[in-house]
Formats: C-alpha cells, structure tokens, sequence
C-alpha cells in the first residue's frame, strides 16, 4: 500500500472518530405560549458541523404526566444555536429535561 493510500486511510478512520457534531445541552427553559409549553433550549457544539437530534421532556412536578418532543437541529462546527421546542402540553408546573445527539 502506498504512502497517499495510507495517508486516505488514516483520513477516514480519524473522520469516523470525531469528525460529526459533539452536542451538549447547556440550558432548557419551559414557558407557556398560548396554550402549549415552548422549551427554548441552547445546544454547545465541541465538533464538527451537522444536524443533532434534540429531545425534550417535560414531567409535571409531584409525579404526574410526562410530555416528550424531538427535532433535529442544525450546528455550525464549533458553535451554539438556541432552538425553540413546542411541545403539546398544557400549561403547569413541569421539571424540564433536554438532550441532545448525534447522530439524530
């Protein structure tokens, strides 16, 4: 095998190790708006860029129902991005909880 084969293969296997978005969720914030519950939630990207996958749960206080939305989010490489989560919920007194991952 030669040396540009060599230099392709050691490209790829660090590629496949790190190369995609490494997100973390920094803050989830629930509000009600206008009969539904909006999370605005800030997701750190220690990566590269590509789209995550966001998933929110709000669980009301006391043990009661949970609520769950996903979407995908889009991140530059190294960057932040704040997103809006509706979820169909009614307005409460909810813990809020908020993950994201790659790959979605």
């Amino acid at each position: 095998m030669g040396p540009r084969a060599l230099t392709v293969l050691a490209a790829a296997a660090l590629c496949a190790s790190g190369c995609g978005p490494r997100p973390r969720v920094e803050r989830a914030v629930a509000r009600a708006a206008g009969g539904r519950e909006l999370v605005d939630v800030l997701v750190r990207n220690a990566g590269g860029e590509g789209e995550v996958s966001v998933t929110v749960r709000l669980r009301e206080r006391g043990g009661g129902a949970e609520f769950v939305r996903e979407q995908g989010v889009p991140l530059q490489a190294h960057g932040s991005a704040w997103t809006a989560v509706a979820v169909d919920a009614p307005a409460g007194d909810y813990e809020v909880s908020a993950e994201a991952r790659y790959p979605p």
